[in-house]
């Protein structure tokens, strides 16, 4: 539960830089300091994409051991869970 609200805040974090990031270079990147602030702004929405698939995948696995409590099975069927965690958002 938690790790999902979690993810819901990076998403929205990722969302916001988005929108930073595309008002930055509709006004035409022009010195170089707009230049290095949409190159860390695209670095950290890298960052925030890699801290939410690993919050997602840590959250997958705890659950799936909780459940099945049989390690080996979680690890097969983590690529299935990843592809349907990228379909659903």
């Amino acid at each position: 539960m938690y790790a999902t609200k979690i993810v819901h805040i990076l998403q929205n974090q990722e969302k916001i830089l988005n929108a930073k990031i595309k008002k930055i270079q509709k006004r035409r990147v022009s010195n170089e300091i707009d230049t290095i602030q949409l190159l860390f702004m695209k670095i950290i929405r890298k960052l925030l994409r890699s801290l939410q698939e690993t919050v997602w995948m840590v959250h997958l696995l705890k659950t799936s051991i909780l459940v099945t409590k049989t390690p080996l099975t979680t690890l097969k069927c983590m690529s299935k869970a990843t592809l349907n965690q990228t379909l659903q958002f």
